[in-house]
């Protein structure tokens, strides 16, 4: 399966382009002095339609999808190792949109990406350093109006932003497991 990928990837592009296997299914395609953005969207269209044809194996065909990130040199980054990361952020933005797609590079995926590592590291010191506060909320019976219970809402006491709202962390926390630990102190 890998070895017709491969072959289906080499044959869409130049032979001045690079096709490389970076790891089990990702592939990188370096294609060399492109005109205008629009020549790797057309390039990577056809991508994904070689790609999508089915493979036969074993008298059944096989089915496979591409999900395309691409960043532009120089534009979207200094070096080849800040290109690929790029791309790899738009790739997972077009995984994440469903598959089968291309998305570009746009700085807001690079800035999105520090913000989740920050709050990642930010919210893994608030475990640590017990920065959670609970919140009571009383729970009424609307028919008799008298409390017959009690939500425990978990708050984060942030050293430097103050009080954080829970919409400002727990779906990052579920996303990230995170929301164990903070499960087992509330």
């Amino acid at each position: 399966l890998l070895l017709e990928v491969a072959s289906r990837l080499k044959a869409a592009v130049r032979k001045t382009d690079l096709v490389a296997r970076l790891g089990a299914d990702e592939f990188v395609i370096a294609l060399t002095d492109l005109v205008e953005p629009a020549d790797a969207a057309r390039v990577a269209r056809g991508v994904i339609a070689d790609v999508g044809r089915p493979i036969e194996g074993n008298g059944a065909d096989c089915f496979v999808t591409a999900s395309v990130g691409i960043a532009l040199s120089p534009g979207d980054a200094s070096d080849a190792s800040a290109l690929l990361g790029s791309a790899d952020m738009a790739m997972g933005r077009a995984k994440a949109a469903g598959g089968g797609g291309l998305v570009f590079f746009e700085e807001a995926m690079n800035r999105e990406a520090q913000h989740r590592a920050t709050l990642d590291r930010e919210l893994r010191r608030a475990i640590t350093e017990n920065q959670f506060v609970l919140q009571y909320e009383p729970l009424v019976d609307a028919d008799s109006g008298l409390v017959d219970g009690v939500e425990a809402l978990v708050r984060w006491q942030h050293s430097t932003r103050g009080l954080v709202p829970p919409g400002q962390f727990i779906g990052f926390a579920e996303e990230t497991g995170l929301i164990e630990p903070i499960g087992e102190w509330v």
